[in-house]
């Protein structure tokens, strides 16, 4: 396993708040919807109070309940979809542990933005959407009050495809120009708009109705599932189906090593041949195998690859192997170059064999102060030179003779980097070897911290 440099690492233990209020916090939500996108598909708004239930306090409350979920029933004193005055609705939330609840109290007022999921006609509403105490609905009800002046819904999106390998710059690129359709069910109404520059679409003057965007695809591309979904639009609201178009590619990979077994947890890279290993790394190339050794990359764009191990990432204790190109060549320049086009499905595995082991070599040292005396506590790095942010088999700490022991690998280059933090867990001393080729019988090594500028 790699870790980041020269961070601490941390172990973190999971404590179970009792509290309601701070468990909600537990819960990450995205940025929240403008009032008319969350207005366009909501099943219900309304301002209402709560005539009937109880949040939970404690977690013991929540196991006691015996349910999935809190349910509070609303007396509605003005509607704007779904619900009418003086209606009594029912509405269901999370318990507020971790689950996105909302603390609704009994005899409060509060705006309410209801949904419903799939085929469960139950309404739902949590921490992530805009419903809130009507002493914070201002805003809502004012911009409920514009949508409601306004002259029908509108849908808008962004049309981009995945057109390149993200170590080529921005690999989602907006389609200018292109004709997309948006298909109102029940009427089975076309409308169509063509995209600006930037890719975006936009539909207007719509009427309330359930909709879906069909982008124009093309052989060997595709989309997923849920970017076309069909969807509710109220009248007056909004809807943003922003929609990323992708090579429908498969390529399936296994790695074994020298003795034909299969390496798992290795990760395995997609590089385009007109990129170098000094390029910055993205995890969108890469994937990882599986315990047989395998691995998959699913819709990459088109272009020319070699696939390998060990070329962006650097060996370690788990991976203690030199770079390898399919088949089984540590030469880039002689790697079989693949050629991914629209719809490529390579129909046979591609199997890359790990020629050898590389020879491990551990390297003693003492780090010692600007006084010559040795320090305890320093933190040691041995740094790959291709993974500057990388502390190769883990991060090392002198003990109380300022003594360290890192292992690398015979061949590769390294430096050695000593930093001692203050209280605040800031490096205020630090001290380096130059670069230098690791060879068998190291002779011992000696870093002077001075304080950090």
């Amino acid at each position: 396993m790699k870790f980041p440099k020269p961070i601490v690492v941390i172990c973190v233990s999971f404590v179970l708040l009792m509290s309601a209020a701070t468990e909600a916090l537990a819960c990450s939500c995205w940025q929240k919807s403008s009032v008319c996108n969350a207005f366009g598909n909501a099943n219900a708004v309304f301002i209402g109070k709560v005539i009937e239930g109880k949040s939970a306090e404690r977690m013991s409350d929540m196991l006691k309940a015996g349910t999935r979920d809190l349910t509070f029933k609303f007396k509605v004193s003005r509607g704007f979809v779904g619900a009418k005055v003086d209606q009594t609705i029912e509405v269901h939330t999370g318990f507020g542990f971790g689950d996105c609840g909302f603390p609704f109290e009994k005899g409060e007022e509060y705006i309410v933005y209801a949904y419903q999921s799939g085929d469960n006609k139950v309404l739902s509403t949590g921490i992530c959407t805009r419903t809130t105490h009507i002493s914070r609905a201002q805003e809502d009800i004012d911009g409920l009050d514009v949508l409601f002046r306004s002259n029908g819904a509108s849908v808008t999106g962004t049309l981009t495809r995945y057109e390149r390998s993200s170590l080529l710059g921005e690999p989602r690129l907006p389609l200018a120009g292109v004709r997309v359709k948006l298909l109102r069910s029940g009427d089975r109404k076309q409308f169509f708009a063509k995209t600006n520059a930037r890719g975006e679409f936009v539909f207007v003057g719509l009427g309330a109705g359930r909709y879906r965007v069909i982008p124009p695809i093309g052989n060997g591309w595709g989309v997923d599932d849920y970017q076309t979904d069909e969807f509710l639009l109220n009248e007056h609201g909004c809807a943003a189906n922003d929609i990323d178009i992708e090579n429908d590619s498969e390529i399936n990979v296994k790695v074994i090593d020298p003795n034909g077994l299969p390496v798992p947890s290795i990760w395995v890279e997609l590089i385009p041949t007109t990129v170098d290993s000094t390029r910055d790394r993205s995890v969108d190339e890469f994937t990882v195998t599986n315990p047989q050794g395998q691995a998959t990359f699913y819709d990459r764009p088109p272009g020319s690859y070699t696939i390998s191990v060990n070329y962006f990432n650097t060996p370690d204790k788990d991976a203690p192997y030199p770079p390898v190109f399919a088949p089984d060549v540590e030469d880039r320049s002689r790697a079989q170059v693949f050629e991914i086009r629209p719809g490529t499905k390579l129909s046979e595995t591609i199997v890359i064999r790990i020629p050898r082991v590389l020879e491990s070599i551990s390297m003693k040292g003492t780090v010692v102060g600007s006084d010559g005396k040795p320090v305890k506590g320093a933190q040691v790095n041995l740094v790959d030179e291709k993974a500057p942010d990388i502390c190769t088999n883990g991060c090392a700490e002198t003990n109380e003779h300022g003594e360290f022991i890192v292992t690398g690998y015979r061949g590769r280059r390294y430096l050695i980097e000593a930093l001692l933090r203050n209280e605040a867990g800031d490096p205020a001393d630090r001290g380096a070897t130059d670069l230098f080729e690791l060879r068998t019988n190291p002779v011992p090594i000696r870093i002077v911290l001075k304080p950090s500028k």
